[in-house]
């Protein structure tokens, strides 16, 4: 599934292999990107590698919102 247009979804809605960015709690997104990997079973979070630093993952827990359909 290719998302055209810049919009804010929750993690659990975007497909595997998707780039996206972190929203702030005010509601800007943040100018680091990630892509979008599998469900990790042991933290019980969805996992993201960074863009920039292949060394890098974080985990975003379920309902947690992110904005994709961007240009990068």
């Amino acid at each position: 599934m290719y998302i055209n247009e810049t919009q804010l979804m929750k993690i659990e809605n975007v497909p595997m292999g998707e780039f996206i960015r972190k929203v702030k709690k005010g509601g800007e997104p943040m100018q680091a990107v990630f892509t979008r990997q599998a469900f990790c079973r042991y933290e019980k979070k969805y996992q993201l590698n960074a863009e920039d630093d292949i060394s890098r993952c974080v985990y975003l827990k379920k309902g947690t919102l992110v904005q994709v359909g961007f240009e990068y």
